[in-house]
C-alpha cells in the first residue's frame, strides 16, 4: 500500500511539471510573436512572474486530491469500550434556536466527540420515525468524520422522533457484537416521543445531549432545491419547538447509568461525557492495532498559494507596491490569527468558570452532608447557583438565611432580588431592591457606590420589563375590544377610545392606576418619574411617531 502510494505522490508531481513545461512553452512562443512584431522585450521580473504563477496553479489543483501518506500502524493499550451515537434527525431538529441550527450542532458535537474519543470503537445511527444506521463499529476516525459530516446535506431531514425503538435497537446492537455493556449518546432536541419510554439493560451508560432553548424556535421548511419554503404548521398555526426538560428527566431515568448535558450554541460537553465513560468499571485495555494515513493535500496547497502571490506581486511594476502588499499581508494573517486564538480564549474562559463552579458547588454540596456548613458558606452556595442559572435553589438558600439586611449582607441581598429578576418575578424583586436602597441610602464611601449604582440600574430595568409583561396582558386581554370598535361608530378619534364607557368608569380605573402607584415605594416612586421624564423628553424630540405606535405590525 505505501509503495502505491509513494508512487502516486510522484506520478502527481510529474504532472504538474508538464503542465508547466508546456504552459510555459505556449507562453514563450506568444512573447517571441509580439517580440518580432512590435519589438518587446520581456524582463526577468515577468519571466519568473509566469514560472512561480504556473506552478501554483498546477500545484493548487492536485491538491484538491485526496492525498494521504503510507499507513502506519503501532501497538497500543485502547480501552475496550464500543460507542453509539444516535443523532436525532426528525423536521424539529431543523430550527435555529441554537448556532447554526439543531441538526448542525448534533452534527458538530459528534464530530468533537470522534475526534476525542480516543480507544473507543463508534458506531453512527440516525434515527425519527425509522433508524438507519451509516457507520457500524469502527475505530477509523476519518470514516467517521466524513459519514458524520455528511448527515447535515442529507435530505432525509424530517418525520417524527421514535426515541424508543432507536435506544432498543443500539441497545441490541451493542448484544449482537459483543455482551451488551456500551456507551450511548444521545444527541435530540427532547421532543415529545412517539413511544412509550421503559428502561433499558443496565450494562448501558446514556449520555443525553439536549440540544435547543426553553424559548424553542419555529421549524422551517425546505423545498428539493434546499431553499426555504416557509414554516411548518399545524392547524393554521406555525408550530415552535421547544425543549422540555420534563421529558429530558425521563429520558434520563432509562438507564441506571445516565447523565444529560443541555447543548446551546457555544456549549462543548464532549469531554465531560468522555469523563462520564471513562468512570465505568465495565470496561478493560486492551492491545489493539492502531493505523493510520497522514493527509498530504496540505504540503501542496500551501506553497501553491505562496507562489501565486509571489507571481502577481513580480508581475506588478512597482517594487515599493510589492513590499507594501507583502508586509500587509503578512500582518492581516496574523491579526486573523490573533483574532481566532482570541475567540477560542474566550470560549475556553467561559468553559473554565462554568466548570470551576461546578466543582465548587460539589464541594459545598458534600461537606453540607458529612458536617454541615455554616450562613457564610451558604449563602456562597446561593452565589454559585445564581450564576449557574439555577435560581430555584438560590432562592430557597436565600430565603431560609436572609431574615433581613445588615452590614454583612447586603450584597448577598442584592444578589437575591438579582435571582427574582433573572426568573421575571419582577415585584418581589422590586420589594428587594427597595430594602437595599433605603438601607444604603444614608452610606457614604466607594464602597457603596458600586451598589448603589447596580440597584439603580436593576431597578430600572425591572420596572422597564414589568412593564412590557403589563402591556402584552393588556395587549392580549383587549384583542376582541378592537374587534369591536368599528362598530361602536367611534372613529378614530383619540378622545373617544374607551369604547363608549361612563365618566364614572373613566375615573374608577383612573383611580385603580393611582392606587397601584401607591403601592410602589418611595423610592422606586422616584426612579419611575425620572424614568417617564426621560422617556417624555425622548418622544418630544422625535416626529410623534412613537406614541402612535400601540399595536405590533408584524
Amino acid at each position: 500500500m505505501s509503495f502505491i502510494y509513494n508512487n502516486y505522490f510522484i506520478f502527481v508531481l510529474i504532472l504538474s511539471a508538464l503542465f508547466v513545461f508546456f504552459a510555459l512553452k505556449q507562453e514563450s512562443k506568444f512573447f517571441n510573436w509580439v517580440s518580432d512584431h512590435w519589438f518587446y522585450k520581456r524582463n526577468f521580473r515577468s519571466k519568473l512572474s509566469s514560472i512561480f504563477i504556473m506552478l501554483g496553479i498546477a500545484l493548487l489543483a492536485f491538491s484538491l486530491l485526496d492525498l494521504r501518506g503510507a499507513q502506519s500502524s503501532r501497538q497500543d493499550q485502547v480501552s475496550e469500550q464500543k460507542t453509539i451515537l444516535l443523532i436525532d434527525n426528525s423536521l424539529s431538529m431543523q430550527a435555529e434556536d441554537v448556532r447554526p441550527n439543531r441538526i448542525g450542532k448534533a452534527v458538530f458535537l459528534a464530530r468533537h466527540f470522534v475526534k476525542n474519543a480516543v480507544g473507543h470503537r463508534i458506531s453512527v445511527i440516525l434515527f425519527s420515525d425509522n433508524t438507519k444506521r451509516i457507520v457500524p463499529f469502527t475505530a477509523d476516525q476519518d470514516l467517521l468524520d466524513a459519514r458524520i459530516s455528511g448527515v447535515e446535506e442529507r435530505k432525509a431531514i424530517g418525520g417524527g422522533t421514535s426515541l424508543m425503538k432507536a435506544i432498543d435497537e443500539a441497545v441490541q446492537y451493542l448484544r449482537v457484537v459483543g455482551n451488551g455493556s456500551g456507551n450511548i449518546v444521545l444527541y435530540t432536541d427532547v421532543e415529545d416521543s412517539d413511544d412509550e419510554l421503559r428502561e433499558v439493560s443496565g450494562d448501558i451508560n446514556l449520555a443525553i445531549v439536549g440540544i435547543g432553548t426553553k424559548k424553542g424556535a419555529k421549524i422551517p421548511l425546505k423545498n428539493r432545491f434546499g431553499r426555504g419554503s416557509g414554516f411548518k404548521k399545524k392547524d393554521g398555526k406555525a408550530v415552535t419547538s421547544k425543549l422540555d426538560k420534563k421529558n429530558l428527566e425521563k429520558i434520563q431515568k432509562l438507564s441506571k447509568y445516565s447523565k444529560s448535558w443541555l447543548a446551546t450554541s457555544y456549549s462543548l460537553p464532549t469531554q465531560e461525557i468522555l469523563g462520564f465513560f471513562d468512570q465505568s468499571d465495565k470496561f478493560k485495555s486492551v492491545t489493539d492495532t492502531v493505523s493510520t494515513r497522514p493527509v498530504l493535500s496540505q504540503y501542496l496547497m500551501i506553497p501553491a498559494v505562496l507562489l501565486l502571490i509571489i507571481g502577481y506581486l513580480l508581475n506588478m511594476t512597482n517594487p515599493y507596491l510589492v513590499i507594501s502588499a507583502m508586509f500587509f499581508l503578512s500582518i492581516n494573517l496574523k491579526a486573523q490569527n490573533d483574532m481566532g486564538q482570541g475567540k477560542n480564549l474566550i470560549d475556553e474562559k467561559k468553559q473554565k468558570e462554568q466548570k470551576e463552579i461546578e466543582v465548587k458547588q460539589e464541594k459545598y454540596l458534600e461537606k453540607w452532608k458529612k458536617s454541615g456548613i455554616n450562613e457564610d458558606e451558604k449563602l456562597d452556595l446561593a452565589q454559585l447557583y445564581m450564576r449557574s442559572d439555577n435560581n430555584d435553589k438560590a432562592r430557597s438558600i436565600y430565603e431560609e438565611n436572609l431574615k433581613g439586611i445588615k452590614e454583612s449582607n447586603k450584597e448577598d441581598y442584592f444578589n437575591w432580588a438579582t435571582t427574582d429578576l433573572k426568573d421575571k418575578k419582577f415585584r418581589d424583586a422590586l420589594d428587594k431592591l427597595n430594602t437595599v436602597n433605603e438601607y444604603l441610602k444614608d452610606k457614604d464611601g466607594p464602597q457603596y457606590e458600586a451598589l448603589k449604582e447596580k440597584v439603580r440600574e436593576n431597578t430600572l430595568l425591572a420596572l422597564k420589563k414589568a412593564k412590557q409583561d403589563q402591556k402584552k396582558k393588556k395587549n392580549n386581554s383587549g384583542k376582541g375590544d378592537e374587534k369591536q370598535e368599528p362598530s361602536q361608530g367611534q372613529g378614530d378619534d383619540p378622545k373617544q377610545s374607551n369604547s363608549g364607557k361612563d365618566p364614572k368608569d373613566q375615573k374608577e380605573n383612573k383611580g385603580k392606576s393611582k392606587d397601584k402607584m401607591k403601592d410602589l415605594p418611595t423610592v422606586l416612586k422616584q426612579l419611575v418619574d425620572e424614568d417617564n421624564n426621560m422617556q417624555k423628553k425622548y418622544m418630544d424630540t422625535k416626529t410623534g411617531d412613537r406614541k402612535g405606535r400601540s399595536r405590533r405590525d408584524w
